[in-house]
């Protein structure tokens, strides 16, 4: 009788099943991930310091919309089309009525700003964002939840 890996076969006990699969559909060891990710999150952004929106703001945002507003794209802190289009779903329940076309405009903009003015931001809800727009949004994208 030849014998099977650990593993293999029928498994009556408690057991995990960890796999990732990166946004090519390849499979990658997860334990390889975690070790280029210490902690096994995201780092915080400093937009909500500076006002300035770089590659974690948008790391974070795009983690926020894969969790919350079927963005599947990568998170790679470059914003395109998809990641616009998945702001512009999550931005539906701060009065974005707008189409979902992925091109964020004034009214996009202005949707974020509510949505950041529940995280300290008092200026105009003009949809222009500068520094302080920005910084009300990062507190929202700095939530533990959106690691």
């Amino acid at each position: 009788m030849q014998s099977a890996p650990p593993g293999s076969g029928n498994s009556t006990g408690p057991h995990l099943h960890w796999h990732m699969i990166n946004p090519s559909g390849v499979r990658i060891n997860p334990l390889t991930y975690v070790g280029q990710n210490p902690g096994g999150g995201l780092p915080k952004t400093t937009t909500e310091q500076d006002g300035i929106p770089g590659p974690i703001c948008y790391k974070r945002m795009q983690n926020w919309l894969r969790i919350t507003s079927g963005y599947t794209g990568p998170i790679d802190g470059v914003p395109g089309v998809n990641t616009y289009a998945a702001l512009q779903r999550a931005m539906r329940g701060y009065g974005y009525t707008g189409p979902i076309d992925g091109v964020p405009g004034v009214n996009t903009w202005r949707a974020v700003q509510r949505l950041a003015s529940g995280w300290g931001y008092t200026g105009p809800v003009d949809g222009v964002m500068g520094p302080n727009s920005w910084r009300g949004f990062a507190r929202f994208l700095n939530q533990d939840q959106w690691d």
